[in-house]
């Protein structure tokens, strides 16, 4: 399966419909084509999309849609991840300081502060 930008669009202003159809097509294969460990949150994922551009009015506002699923994506899955693995660090971080209780205290007098 190819994809040709220039192809892509040449069809799209000039048949609507057709260029629907093999975009519906060429997705279709490619969730045929994928893992069989994704292809059903593939499939999900695009009937999600699907279901969106069908609430649509324009293609901005599918467009719109899409960056709204996307974000909220994002927010949902990704930022606790990380946000979960930031505190793991930092709690391992503080046990290898805390369990470390040898350090050497150097005093500091007004002198070496002038230089």
């Amino acid at each position: 399966m190819n994809f040709i930008f220039d192809e892509w669009a040449e069809l799209a202003r000039k048949d609507k419909q057709a260029f629907e159809k093999k975009r519906m097509e060429f997705i279709s294969q490619l969730i045929k084509n994928s893992d069989p460990d994704v292809r059903h949150k593939l499939q999900c994922l695009q009937f999600k999309i699907n279901m969106e551009r069908e609430k649509s009015k324009s293609a901005m506002g599918s467009c719109i849609r899409m960056q709204r699923m996307l974000m909220n994506h994002f927010v949902d899955k990704f930022i606790p991840t990380i946000e979960n693995s930031k505190k793991l660090l930092i709690n391992d971080n503080f046990r290898k300081v805390e369990n470390n209780h040898t350090a050497t205290i150097i005093p500091f007098s007004n002198n070496s502060l002038k230089n």
